[in-house]
């Protein structure tokens, strides 16, 4: 079988894992960005073939598009792209305003070919098997659940001052509402579409940026369950965890210590377990779903 022909839009760090994972599935990969150092390097470092252009990608018709730039370009490339009828993996968030969303999931309709977004967390194996679980009926009726993401900004990427980043900028599509919306996706995943949302959003922190840092929101669900969902880019030490209150037990995803606890209504205990994972095969997983 003939290997598929990718390009990848954005050689940033998330633009050089793609590349990686596409050559590594054994994906012929061209790549381009507008920084040539960056674009130098995957080409180097990666054998990425180098496209001159966006257009030029674009224009050889490939068998799927990775878009990998900052949030405000989305909509700009995806258009493009689906115009050309070529499937469409964009990085989170799907766009940087509801607006430019709309217009991307209408063109992808007119288009008709897949378009996704890069929420890995739907593959991480602890959390599908909390999914499967769920599904099933192992603990009884999700009431609630509380999903939590937190760390200071600019331990995010150590490479990179934060203050040059597409994240602290709102004219990019920055802020934690945005970069953080893993965990939105996941009490989606868990307990269906909201009915309704409260959201209370600040800058609290003396970062230098013009966004968001802080946000707590509750989700009402069709379901009937709840959702509180906390993120930020303030607190000193990365925080997640996700944890599911059912009718028949409480289900605790701890992401640092890498633990997984249940209790049990019925035994009257917690059962913790170790459930280390390698972060990249998340990715290796949603790429493969995706080809």
């Amino acid at each position: 079988m003939k290997a598929p022909q990718v390009i990848v839009l954005g050689c940033g760090s998330i633009g050089r894992r793609h590349i990686a994972n596409l050559t590594e599935l054994g994906c012929r990969v061209s790549a381009f960005d507008p920084d040539p150092r960056r674009l130098a390097w995957v080409v180097k470092k990666l054998g990425a073939e180098p496209l001159a252009s966006a257009e030029q990608g674009l224009n050889i018709r490939p068998d799927a598009a990775w878009i990998c730039v900052p949030p405000h370009r989305h909509a700009e490339l995806a258009l493009s792209a689906l115009k050309r009828r070529v499937p469409c993996f964009l990085e989170k968030p799907l766009a940087h305003t509801l607006a430019a969303g709309r217009r991307i999931a209408q063109a992808a309709t007119h288009a008709r070919v897949p378009v996704a977004v890069g929420y890995q967390m739907r593959f991480h194996p602890v959390l599908r098997w909390i999914k499967k679980g769920l599904d099933a009926g192992r603990w009884g009726k999700l009431m609630f659940l509380r999903a939590q993401l937190g760390q200071y900004l600019p331990d995010w990427r150590p490479w990179q001052d934060y203050r040059s980043s597409y994240t602290g900028k709102r004219s990019q599509g920055g802020g934690v509402l945005l970069d953080s919306s893993h965990e939105l996706d996941l009490a989606r995943w868990f307990a269906g579409e909201p009915r309704s949302v409260y959201c209370l959003a600040r800058k609290l922190s003396r970062l230098q940026v013009d966004v968001e840092d802080t946000a707590a929101l509750v989700l009402e669900h069709r379901s009937g369950a709840v959702s509180e969902v906390h993120l930020d880019m303030v607190s000193r030490g990365p925080r997640r965890s996700l944890e599911l209150a059912c009718s028949d037990a409480t289900v605790v995803w701890d992401n640092p210590s890498a633990t997984l606890s249940v209790y049990s209504a019925k035994a009257k205990r917690w059962n913790v377990q170790p459930r280390p994972f390698v972060a990249n095969e998340i990715y290796i997983a949603e790429t493969k779903a995706f080809l």
